[in-house]
């Protein structure tokens, strides 16, 4: 029951039951105001008169879409304004290329419109001039009736019209679908995952099929109005003039985290040809508006040609392809992101019988202008979206940290000099590698101030540790040791007759502990092996002390030989 407000601008009603409603509702409403609404913006008793305005809640339940009050003016059967709500971004009835034409009911029954009210109860049947149902056919698929309901002229197949069961279940038969996705993914469902400044590209898809079955079902009202004979009916396909004007609103929500390009993001549109698409910011930049109009609007053609035009059309995947968003540098990684989506559109539209009739302010032409507010397909519901809002279109993604670009930091190892006569102080110099910080620091913890040379100077007899840390993007491999330490000998053991010539003595020392990365980052799967550990060569009065005892043992050695020697000759 509650689809049933759809139909009501399908039905073309008699005068009489039409002029009848719109009496009606402003003296029957339980709580009317100085407004007066359009038919779908009342909910309605068992004997299918009005109860009271939705116009108020209507405004407050519809999370997805964004509405706007619109009014809609006629002069027939009595002269009156209604006002309705409708998407925004969209053109109202005086801003299309149909603007001229009057409607000819008051607006009671040529504004029909999908996907703005949904728990309406709306007696269509009551409003009927035919109770029995014969208005209803008007819309539908027959043959062998042998009436005039068989008369085809566009022939259409029956699936190419409605049921009589859906259009008693029309919020459900004709909803208007859309769907929001990464670019990059085939799964619309998925929670995408980006780094910080990475592009968001994006997909926007509607199934509108359901137009081209409301379309069709319009077209056979109009033909079968007034039990049209044979000839008649051939005759109104070949000469009926239309004039047409439509277009398509998506709206893409612009949230903290994420950026729009300069210039404009780009939408590229598929599989609607006639139209174009051009973006705009709105809603004080917090929104990215893709405005797709059709090409030829307000232009006048056959009835037939525009019949054959609008259902040569694969309406069930229109796609719109958006470039020109990222995300933010400083976007949170603590939450996802969800960016909300809209759709909407109209199709306006005058029949009439000359193009006098459709090009000069009148009343005479056929006009029913009709309108949509899409809602989010359920096979491609967004995983992240809020369970409590179904129809909500949307994206949602995670900002995650960026892989670490893995170096090692000890590809070239700090130069270190232990100097053997005790004249210059021992130091380390250690490499430039990017995205590696050093520091040095003694023994007792002190942060050693490189000098002009970059060196770090240090006392004899002292430890210094050289630590490694990795900047933010960058890991080193797996297992990789983070400092390295280098001690000094005692100044006791310089060589004080020694040249002065600087020696490589510092002598690399494995650090104790598990200490595999530093500033907590997760350590990087290994991509070449650590190094090994070095032992630089000693040089100074270190050696001289052994040398010298090798040489005394050497003399000691042949002295004690020369003395065997005289014995043995005493011997003899």
């Amino acid at each position: 029951m509650k689809g049933k407000q759809y139909i009501r601008g399908l039905l073309s009603l008699g005068t009489a039951a039409t002029l009848l409603m719109a009496m009606s509702i402003p003296a029957s409403a339980a709580d009317a105001t100085d407004d007066i609404y359009l038919p779908y913006l009342y909910s309605y008793g068992t004997n299918g008169m009005p109860t009271g305005q939705l116009y108020d809640q209507t405004q407050s339940a519809d999370y997805w879409t964004d509405l706007q009050k619109f009014t809609v003016s006629g002069t027939k059967p009595i002269s009156r304004t209604y006002t309705g709500l409708l998407p925004q971004h969209l053109l109202t009835p005086d801003q299309t290329d149909i603007a001229n034409i009057q409607n000819t009911v008051t607006g009671t029954n040529t504004t029909p419109s999908s996907g703005i009210v949904t728990n309406n109860v709306w007696p269509s049947y009551n409003y009927m001039p035919d109770p029995g149902g014969v208005t209803v056919d008007r819309y539908t698929y027959h043959t062998g009736t042998g009436t005039y309901l068989d008369y085809n002229p566009f022939g259409f197949a029956q699936d190419q019209l409605p049921t009589k069961a859906e259009l008693g279940d029309a919020e459900n038969a004709f909803t208007i679908f859309g769907d929001l996705k990464s670019s990059e993914s085939d799964d619309s469902t998925t929670v995408g995952d980006y780094t910080s400044g990475a592009p968001i590209d994006l997909t926007f898809s509607l199934n509108a099929t359901a137009f081209k079955r409301y379309f069709n079902a319009n077209t056979m009202l109009g033909l079968r109005m007034g039990t049209p004979t044979e000839e008649q009916a051939e005759n109104y396909a070949d000469t009926k003039l239309i004039k047409a004007d439509a277009q398509i609103a998506l709206t893409v929500d612009i949230p903290e985290g994420v950026t729009v390009s300069d210039p404009l993001p780009q939408a590229t549109l598929t599989g609607l040809p006639g139209f174009t698409a051009t973006t705009s910011l709105t809603d004080n930049g917090s929104k990215l508006l893709v405005n797709i109009r059709m090409d030829n609007h307000g232009g006048i053609e056959k009835i037939r040609d525009r019949v054959t035009e609008v259902n040569s059309l694969d309406l069930s995947n229109v796609q719109v392809s958006i470039t020109g968003l990222s995300v933010a540098d400083d976007a949170s990684t603590e939450s996802p992101i969800t960016i909300r989506g809209t759709a909407a559109g109209i199709y306006d539209q005058a029949r009439a019988n000359s193009e006098e009739e459709l090009t000069s302010n009148t009343d005479n032409g056929d006009r029913t202008y009709m309108f949509f507010a899409a809602k989010q397909s359920d096979e491609g519901r967004d995983a992240g979206a809020d369970a409590a809002k179904p129809n909500q279109i949307s994206y949602t993604f995670n900002v995650t940290e960026p892989e670490p670009t893995v170096v090692d930091p000890w590809k070239i190892e700090p130069e270190a000099s232990d100097p053997a006569d005790c004249a210059d102080n021992p130091y380390v110099k250690t490499a430039t590698t990017e995205g590696v910080t050093y520091t040095v620091t003694d023994s007792k913890g002190n942060a050693l101030t490189a000098d002009s040379q970059g060196r770090y100077n240090y006392q004899y007899g002292d430890t210094v540790t050289v630590t490694a840390t990795a900047n933010d993007g960058y890991a080193f491999p797996e297992g990789t040791t983070a400092t390295r330490t280098f001690t000094a000998q005692k100044a006791e053991s310089c060589n004080t007759n020694n040249s002065g010539n600087n020696g490589n003595s510092g002598t690399p020392e494995t650090p104790k502990g598990d200490d595999t990365t530093s500033n907590n980052k997760p350590a990087a799967k290994p991509t070449k092996k650590p190094h090994a550990e070095k032992s630089l060569a000693r040089t100074g009065s270190a050696l001289a002390m052994p040398v010298a005892a090798g040489i005394m043992l050497a003399i000691a050695g042949i002295a004690l030989t020369v003395v065997n020697k005289k014995r043995e000759s005493a011997d003899r």
